[in-house]
């Protein structure tokens, strides 16, 4: 990514815009994640994405690549006009230009794809000097050669930035994914950004911490198979939690490497272990219990479902293959009559 100092040059002939807030959506689903972050009418997109072993091909492959510790940047084709050579990525422009913080970045190798939406859009490094600029905020400004075309405020888009970057380092950790040398140094600063007081104070995403905690348990990268991963509100404070089946867990490295669900099974059982917000933002550790499955409840949110080993279903007096249901009550999940 090539920058330039001068600004004083350019011709400031400016198209005004109603002021704009930044936001960040993260979506995981069916193995697939994206971070995504848009000015208010997308008039900019930065986002990253990726998949999890197991991932069903068919929900993300067309909305690709997917270039890990990287971020795509994206522009609508409104006032950056594509000409014929530009259909179907045949050429690219150089002359579009990020300001941001008294600096400009020429956006290189900027395509036009016909198939997203009629958008511009290019591959930067999650350590880029342009993503560096945006993490300090302020306003940006966007360039076609000495035009200035869009004028858009900074409010939230360093948050909004560093959110989407967390949130695609946990999974991309969790993937087992390696991290090349241009993203280490930002990488390693958001890191350590995630663990600061204020950001334990406020709470993190139930995932992130789940994510983080397979981490730990490996000493280093582990992988999670998407289909062991699943979702419901079970407290009802409006947080996502999460119920993870360790069974689709293994660890890249280390002495658990090779171990069934990282060392968390048994000869029929594994470990499942829930995320409820609540009581890990308290500071509560995840509950968890040994059973075949566990997994949420569609139809009732404060509720999971558990398979048993034919064995306990018959000391229950149950059908071979019985499930469980199990509500939360505020501090675990009590066992209740379907």
């Amino acid at each position: 990514m090539r920058f330039l100092l001068a600004l004083a040059a350019l011709c400031l002939s400016t198209l005004s815009v109603q002021a704009q807030d930044w936001r960040l959506d993260t979506t995981f689903e069916a193995g697939w994640f994206w971070g995504a972050v848009n000015s208010e009418y997308s008039e900019m997109f930065i986002g990253c994405s990726g998949y999890h072993p197991g991932a069903d091909m068919m929900v993300g492959s067309e909305d690709g690549p997917h270039h890990p510790y990287v971020f795509t940047i994206e522009l609508p084709d409104a006032l950056i006009p594509a000409e014929q050579h530009h259909w179907a990525n045949a050429a690219t422009r150089n002359d579009v230009m990020i300001v941001s913080n008294g600096l400009g970045y020429i956006l290189s190798d900027l395509r036009y794809n016909e198939l997203n939406g009629a958008r511009w859009e290019t591959y930067i490094s999650v350590g880029d000097p342009l993503i560096v600029s945006l993490l300090q905020g302020g306003p940006v400004d966007i360039y076609r050669g000495e035009q200035r075309i869009y004028a858009l405020p900074g409010d939230g888009i360093a948050s909004a930035v560093t959110g989407a970057m967390q949130f695609c380092d946990a999974h991309w950790m969790a993937t087992g994914t390696p991290m090349p040398a241009h993203a280490v140094e930002m990488i390693n600063r958001i890191r350590v950004a995630s663990n600061a007081p204020d950001v334990a104070e406020s709470g993190q995403p139930m995932l992130d911490r789940m994510l983080a905690d397979i981490t730990t348990h490996c000493g280093g990268p582990g992988e999670v198979q998407a289909d062991t991963i699943d979702y419901s509100d079970f407290d009802g404070d409006g947080i996502e939690d999460v119920v993870l089946d360790w069974r689709g867990v293994s660890c890249q490295g280390g002495s658990l490497t090779g171990g069934q669900g990282a060392g968390n099974c048994g000869f029929a059982n594994c470990l499942i272990e829930v995320y409820v917000s609540g009581a890990i933002n308290s500071g509560a550790a995840p509950w968890g219990i040994l059973a075949v499955s566990g997994f949420a409840d569609e139809a009732q949110p404060t509720d999971i479902l558990m398979d048993v080993t034919p064995q306990v279903c018959t000391q229950l007096g149950l059908p071979q293959g019985c499930l469980i249901r199990r509500r939360w009550n505020g501090v675990e999940f009590i066992r209740v009559a379907f």
